[in-house]
């Protein structure tokens, strides 16, 4: 029982740096957040989520470069992450990068359960193959 509490602990505690780091993003605040979010990668680096919320941070910075890897490394730990592979489907639009957007895209049609997702994804893959 013990045990089971001090792991909600971790997990709490694992979570801190990502709502921060999510909240200062909202907030506009790109820097601070890249750095918060930085920081929570380096303590937790099997935190898809906070990959994520990384390479949206960078995204927001104009750094594409760096928000390809941390976008890569949520869904190495997260395989079937739609939101991540939606916004490199984005990010790769961007780019005009359009035959990695159209797999990316592919992925969120396969790996998404929500309907209106799904039909936005069919949107851009049928955009894309034109």
């Amino acid at each position: 029982m013990l045990l089971l509490a001090c792991s909600g602990a971790f997990a709490a505690a694992e979570e801190i740096g990502l709502k921060k780091g999510l909240l200062l993003l909202n907030e506009g605040k790109i820097d601070e957040a890249l750095a918060v979010l930085r920081e929570e990668v380096t303590k937790n680096p099997g935190n898809a989520e906070a990959h994520l919320a990384l390479g949206v941070s960078y995204i927001e910075k104009g750094d594409y470069v760096s928000a390809r890897g941390r976008l890569k490394e949520a869904l190495a730990l997260s395989p079937e992450s739609v939101p991540a592979y939606y916004t490199l489907a984005m990010l790769y639009e961007k780019e005009k990068n359009f035959s990695d957007a159209l797999q990316e895209w592919k992925n969120v049609l396969r790996f998404s359960k929500d309907k209106e997702i799904k039909e936005l994804a069919r949107k851009h893959i049928r955009h894309l193959e034109k």
